[in-house]
């Protein structure tokens, strides 16, 4: 019994250590993302909008490493029981961020990473990268011809319905026949948009042909709120 409660207390340690080297990760991301926000190139333009369009172009994370990279860090140490992949989501976005932009990487905060509250660290990055996600959508929707796939838009949108409702955040979306973008969240919930002569609405799920809400206008009352 004795030999229990030492094993019980030597994974509570580590555990307790884990959540610590998260959270410290976790707020040197966030400053990396600030940074990465504000910054401007001639080329590439905003910073972290050409960082988030280049994971999604380049299709090389799964949308649920992406979701914990720019939508719902916090729900990673909740959801995956594999220490490594929980502190290399962070790490993987850092690494994107020093691979497409010429900005500094933050120091450490000197802060008592303990008393740092992972929801909060969590909606502070949502609230920059959900601008982000916005401005990348309304750019596409803008255009006379369209840089993106649809896939890839319907990535955009299913990132940025995460930003909206995290504890809801999107599993998975499929852009199929018709030109339907079929998102999933985490409790099976379905919603459609579809592209209807370069116009994208949400639509209704048992009827495509039934028109719920433009998405430009979808973006435009979410910003007013």
């Amino acid at each position: 019994m004795k030999f229990f409660r030492i094993l019980l207390s030597l994974s509570f340690v580590y555990v307790l250590a884990d959540i610590t080297a998260y959270k410290s990760l976790l707020a040197i991301t966030n400053t990396h993302i600030l940074q990465a926000s504000i910054y401007t190139d001639p080329v590439k333009g905003n910073g972290l909008e050409h960082v988030i369009k280049t994971m999604v172009y380049e299709n090389r994370f799964t949308l649920v490493k992406m979701n914990f990279m720019i939508a719902i860090p916090e729900y990673a140490i909740l959801t995956d029981d594999n220490r490594i992949e929980i502190i290399n989501h962070q790490l993987d976005m850092r690494q994107m961020i020093i691979r497409e932009l010429p900005i500094p990487v933050p120091n450490t905060p000197d802060q008592k990473y303990m008393n740092i509250n992972l929801h909060n660290m969590g909606e502070a990055r949502r609230k920059i990268t959900r601008k982000a996600l916005k401005q990348i959508i309304m750019d596409e929707l803008n255009r006379k011809q369209p840089v993106f796939y649809f896939s890839q838009m319907c990535c955009f949108i299913g990132l940025w319905m995460s930003t909206q409702t995290p504890s809801l955040y999107t599993r998975t979306t499929q852009a199929g026949f018709k030109n339907v973008c079929t998102i999933t969240d985490r409790a099976d919930h379905v919603i459609k948009y579809r592209s209807l002569n370069g116009i994208i609405c949400q639509v209704d799920v048992n009827n495509i042909d039934e028109i719920i809400i433009e998405l430009k206008v979808q973006i435009l009352e979410e910003q007013l709120h």
